[in-house]
């Protein structure tokens, strides 16, 4: 798990990276504000849905799973952008915070995504075991 987490940090510096390399703006673009109160909580339900899919996906075996994982993402952005930008992966948020400095709203975007991937693997979980 550990490997995972390093190669998404890794990952989004590196894109975080050469996105500013591009844009002198892209690191603002890449660190959202949230825009309300209810930030956090969009990201856990936008991350838990995500997760939710992903596992359900990989489970089932799906033969479109890409497919249907693209439009969980697609979805949580279109109903929780206005309210955190839907950036729902730590990694993602965490790499152009890093680089522009910009870490006031951590406590949103690190714990919100790990709070509903957790979730989602519970509910899974009982999914399973319902069966």
């Amino acid at each position: 798990m550990a490997a995972y987490w390093g190669a998404q940090l890794l990952g989004g510096l590196v894109g975080a990276g050469l996105a500013s390399l591009l844009s002198l703006e892209a690191l603002a673009l890449g660190t959202p504000k949230a825009a309300s109160g209810g930030a956090f909580l969009a990201e856990v339900l936008g991350t838990f849905l995500l997760v939710l899919v992903i596992l359900v996906a990989v489970h089932q075996r799906l033969a479109w799973g890409g497919f249907v994982i693209g439009l969980a993402v697609t979805m949580a952005a279109l109903a929780f952008g206005a309210l955190s930008v839907a950036s729902i992966n730590p990694a993602r948020w965490l790499a152009p915070a890093l680089l522009s400095g910009r870490l006031e709203e951590a406590w949103i975007y690190l714990p919100a995504p790990l709070v509903g991937g957790a979730l989602a693997a519970w509910v899974h979980g009982l999914l399973l075991r319902a069966r």
